[in-house]
């Protein structure tokens, strides 16, 4: 296959890779715009807004409905062509139950980990440009909706149809050029797809093993069962801030921690799970490490293509363009409070 060929490929798959996260990065903006512009006419007109309900719907047509449509024209198309289907995501993982579970062990460690070592740069980012951050909300309140909120979207919707739009199909996609250019530009897309600074590193390395658990299994099940374990640890998290007022709880005011000690104690004994699962998940690595000597034995491109070239030519697909820009540019203005996604 000549250059211009080669090229024309890298594009396409480019594209291709692109086009589902536009897909939903334009429908998520449009239905946050309309949702924002839609409870302040309510509120002006003396109308009750609940919160959790309006976010609930933006859930189910996002989840249920935005990602399986961009997965289903995906699959009508590209797919087609090159024989990939989703079915062929959920096959038995090819590797043990005791080394899934290793490795489980060994990413969220690492995963964490990310997340301590991002709030610390960021913090130094913000004491040395005296820019102060403003990191995008993710907890749901404490109505019924709030509560149905954070028991479905976090545990169910997003490790089934997250996985299934990223590691089943973009990763796969993209695969042909190489498994380890693939891993990190789909993590990197996981992350900023976020639009939140402080997930974007902690969502990039989550991408990174996802990808790993999924080329070595040959299974789509193990990085599922990854984000179900990361998610739900969240979920338990927000179930018990919901009725907390930080504030009190920082001030020691004693009667305020006593009538509140079940989820401060949940609170409690989940950070101090956190800091047993980095410890382990680090220990582990690093055996790991020196009994493969860091070879990870990925596949290489399957195109006559250096890797800077490779790298620019997947970046001049205009699809590709435009949904990096839009995702920095939410990202950013999020964090400088600028804009509300």
């Amino acid at each position: 296959m000549d250059n211009k060929k080669i090229n024309k490929e890298v594009r396409k798959i480019s594209s291709f890779s692109s086009l589902p996260l536009l897909c939903f990065v334009l429908a998520y903006i449009l239905m946050t715009l309309g949702f924002n512009a839609l409870m302040v006419y309510l509120n002006n007109n003396s109308v009750s807004v609940d919160t959790g309900l309006m976010t609930l719907i933006a859930y189910i047509i996002l989840y249920l409905l935005v990602i399986p449509t961009s997965m289903l024209l995906f699959y009508r198309t590209r797919g087609r062509k090159t024989g990939q289907t989703l079915k062929s995501c959920f096959t038995k993982p090819k590797k043990s139950a005791g080394w899934i579970a290793k490795w489980l062990l060994i990413a969220i460690g690492v995963i964490y980990l990310s997340g301590f070592l991002s709030n610390l740069l960021f913090t130094i980012i913000e004491g040395l440009t005296g820019v102060s951050l403003t990191a995008k909300e993710i907890a749901f309140d404490n109505s019924i909706f709030g509560v149905i909120n954070t028991l479905v979207a976090l545990p169910i919707f997003a490790p089934i149809l997250e996985e299934l739009l990223f590691r089943g199909t973009l990763f796969r996609n993209t695969q042909p050029l190489g498994e380890w250019f693939a891993v990190i530009i789909t993590s990197l897309m996981f992350g900023l797809w976020h639009m939140n600074y402080t997930q974007l590193l902690f969502a990039s390395v989550m991408g990174v093993f996802s990808c790993l658990l999924l080329i070595k299994t040959r299974s789509i099940i193990p990085s599922m069962l990854l984000h179900f374990i990361i998610n739900s640890i969240g979920a338990v998290q927000s179930l018990c801030m919901m009725n907390l007022d930080v504030n009190m709880v920082s001030s020691g005011d004693i009667n305020y921690i006593i009538s509140h000690i079940t989820p401060i104690m949940i609170i409690g004994l989940i950070g101090f799970m956190i800091i047993g699962l980095i410890i382990a998940g680090l220990v582990l690595l690093v055996i790991e490490l020196i009994r493969h000597r860091g070879r990870a034995n990925l596949a290489k491109c399957e195109y006559q293509i250096k890797p800077l070239k490779k790298l620019s030519v997947y970046f001049s697909a205009p699809i590709t363009i435009i949904v990096f820009a839009i995702l920095i540019s939410v990202t950013v203005l999020n964090a400088l409070n600028i804009l509300h996604l």
